[in-house]
């Protein structure tokens, strides 16, 4: 998947990222970037084509400082809004850094010349994935298990307990992954490296925590609660000057996002849905066909079947290394999603 990968080679090796970046490029039009901060230190993007204007890599006037950010963070106060790279270079230099201001999916990774060291960032929920490593090659990080192997020329090897988590609980847990040597940085983590000995060291900023509200032990007050909620994410994320689609699969939760935009005012131009057939009664993709003409929006239907179940079955696994268990992903293949 697009994202962020990064390299800090031993010394007197020189970094490299580049066969990272060709293992997450998996599409043409993806846009593959690398930043040379030092001979031993080289960060890259993987993204997809985008029409936001603000850059994804800031640099400090003095070049000793910089803040590479994938995805998108918002301001946890009002007034909501996007936070940049720019901003987060701004707070770092101010000493007043902080992702828990932040909501939203995103990674981020800041290169810090002076206190010669790397520290990566992520979401308070761990949305995107960040996977590393650390051998004789030195420190890795990618969202993809294959971008660390090609970068540290690790082999891959099952890890047992990792397999054991993913087939009893549906995930790895904790910082585990279904591969020796490559661990996971949890939700809401900070990872800093120090450049010089490449000495890891990761602390969590934030930990979800269950309490009981006794404002919402009515149920229709609860439900209250979260409809408010849904709505202003709604409102918050999606640009009303902006044209967006919208992927409705007819299933509970992408009717959920359809009708949360519409009652926000904001209209997609296009719903595109997928399946075996689209006319078959009360069947997702019939239920979202139906919204779609009620409210006037286009509606594409990609039609798939299981005869190429098998041939897909493999690059898909290659590609989503079973992040994905969504088995109609593994019915078309990736080339349908991309387009």
């Amino acid at each position: 998947m697009p994202g962020l990968v990064g390299h800090v080679a031993s010394p007197p090796a020189t970094a490299d990222v580049s066969r990272a970046l060709q293992k997450l490029a998996y599409f043409a039009r993806y846009i593959s970037t690398t930043f040379k901060h030092t001979p031993a230190v080289h960060v890259g993007h993987v993204l997809r084509p985008s029409r936001r204007t603000e850059p994804n890599t800031v640099v400090s006037p003095d070049g000793k400082v910089a803040v590479h950010l994938v995805g998108h963070a918002l301001r946890v106060s009002q007034p909501r809004g996007d936070i940049s790279a720019a901003r987060f270079l701004e707070d770092y230099l101010q000493g007043t850094f902080d992702p828990d201001s932040a909501d939203g999916g995103f990674v981020g990774c800041v290169v810090d010349l002076n206190e010669n060291c790397l520290q990566i960032f992520n979401d308070r929920l761990g949305t995107l994935p960040v996977l590393y490593a650390k051998n004789a090659r030195g420190f890795a990080f990618a969202p993809e298990a294959k971008a660390v192997f090609a970068t540290l020329g690790l082999q891959p090897r099952y890890a047992p307990s990792g397999v054991v988590s993913l087939l009893t609980a549906g995930y790895c847990l904790g910082d585990e992954t279904l591969f020796e040597e490559i661990r996971c940085l949890e939700p809401a983590s900070i990872l800093r490296v120090d450049l010089a000995t490449l000495e890891l060291k990761c602390h969590r900023y934030w930990k979800l925590t269950y309490e009981e509200n006794k404002d919402l032990k009515n149920r229709s007050d609860a439900s209250a609660a979260l409809y408010e909620v849904i709505k202003a994410s709604h409102e918050t994320v999606l640009d009303p000057d902006s044209a967006f689609d919208v992927l409705l699969s007819g299933g509970l939760d992408s009717r959920c996002m359809f009708a949360s935009a519409v009652r926000t005012g904001r209209i997609p131009k296009r719903a595109f849905g997928w399946g075996g057939q689209a006319d078959v009664p009360y069947t997702d993709p019939y239920i979202a066909a139906k919204l779609a003409a009620h409210f006037g929006v286009r509606y594409d239907f990609f039609r798939y079947d299981t005869d190429a179940f098998l041939e897909n079955a493999k690059p898909w696994s290659y590609t989503s290394e079973l992040a994905n268990d969504n088995i109609g992903w593994y019915a078309e293949g990736a080339s349908v999603l991309a387009n």
